[in-house]
């Protein structure tokens, strides 16, 4: 049904909790602990499947996702081996806090194996695919997006789509594409002698290739890598230097990019360095603590058709006697500049779907500035 490789899985997750969105987070990376992530669909949201008299409470939407993964060499969709991956998603349940509890009840997580290697497996404690998968639109829809479009066409399978219906309110259980995204946990990887959380004179590739891994481990889907500390006092660098930093490091870094699937993020302010970086290897993110600023650097970034982190500050590094305007509401203040930078960026090749505006915590704000950031914004 799925046209899956003979070691791929798909596992659909989903949760009604008072933290749906944080549970699904949790759950794909406890997956991508133990299976190799290749696809992730977007995120769903649906009614509960209820019995007729189910109580009150339990009728509370889902939030529902897929997660297409890779079995390690040597497993195959045997009978064992599917045992073996439902052990690991109820103890994966367990972990994340799943309790015995009534069928139909809200549920912290639900991890369900939807299918394997294009084949059916029978199990007593499940058949594979899933047997009501084609009526389960919550299910169905997120696991379709983890595969080839069309691939559904001839199989009775597409009409659960939304767009085959006339409403969206007949949708089974009014399944239809969130709003939310999955949250990006962004781990740093600093190259540098002085940042201020973890500066060190070098790295070796052994420590730098387990920090990376750790970081993966625990949930980071984004990498942002920098070789110039922009802390406040920091002594700034020009690309030569920043470039020396990063050259011993760069193959590690792209092959465990293609390895561990997390998208990369270079931190850089100089066009050079960006360039550099982008002609030996995937850059997913330029990171630009100068908000763009410089003109090659917006040149760098349109040809590149990458994602970019505009951040706002009033110097780099950090004055702490420049700031805002106190006198004016801080988040105004940034979201005027946010609005002109869009803008501008658009005249340059640098459509608002590829920007990601940073408010730039820590340059040129003051501590009563930051806190209303971050509890307005």
């Amino acid at each position: 049904m799925f046209n899956l490789g003979d070691r791929e899985i798909l596992v659909g997750l989903g949760s009604n909790s008072a933290h749906a969105l944080e549970m699904l987070r949790l759950a794909r990376t406890a997956l991508r602990r133990e299976f190799k992530l290749s696809a992730t669909s977007p995120i769903y949201e649906s009614d509960a499947l209820l019995p007729p008299g189910a109580p009150a409470d339990w009728d509370r939407p889902f939030l529902n996702a897929a997660c297409r993964l890779e079995l390690a060499p040597g497993k195959a969709a045997t009978e064992d081996g599917a045992r073996a991956v439902v052990a690991s998603l109820k103890r994966i349940e367990r972990e994340l806090g799943r309790r015995d509890s009534p069928r139909w009840s809200p549920r912290e997580i639900d991890l369900d194996l939807l299918a394997w290697g294009g084949g059916e497996i029978r199990l007593a404690e499940a058949t594979i695919p899933h047997p009501g998968l084609a009526s389960r639109a919550f299910a169905l829809l997120p696991a379709q997006d983890c595969t080839r479009a069309g691939e559904f066409a001839d199989e009775g399978i597409a009409p659960s789509h939304p767009w085959r219906y006339a409403r969206a309110e007949d949708v089974p259980l009014r399944t239809q594409r969130s709003a939310l995204v999955w949250p990006e946990l962004v781990g740093i990887v600093n190259l540098t002698p002085d940042s201020f959380s973890d500066g060190r004179l070098a790295f070796s590739t052994v420590e730098l290739e387990s920090q990376i891994r750790h970081l993966v481990a625990d949930g980071a889907s984004v990498l942002d890598v920098g070789a110039e500390s922009t802390r406040p006092g920091a002594t700034p660098v020009g690309p030569g230097q920043e470039i020396q930093r990063l050259a011993p490091h760069w193959d590690l870094i792209q092959s465990l990019r293609r390895e561990l699937g997390f998208r990369l993020s270079l931190d850089t302010r100089h066009a050079e360095t960006a360039a550099w970086a982008i002609e030996r290897g995937t850059v997913d993110w330029l990171n630009d603590v100068g908000g763009l600023e410089d003109a090659a650097m917006r040149t760098v970034a349109a040809r590149a058709g990458c994602e970019v982190v505009v951040m706002h500050s009033l110097g780099v590094p950090p004055r702490p006697e420049v700031t805002l305007d106190p006198a004016r509401d801080p988040l105004a203040q940034i979201l005027e500049w946010g609005y002109e930078r869009l803008k501008s960026l658009a005249r340059d090749g640098i459509p608002a779907s590829r920007v990601i505006l940073d408010p730039g915590l820590g340059f040129g704000k003051t501590l009563a500035q930051h806190f209303a950031l971050l509890t307005r914004a």
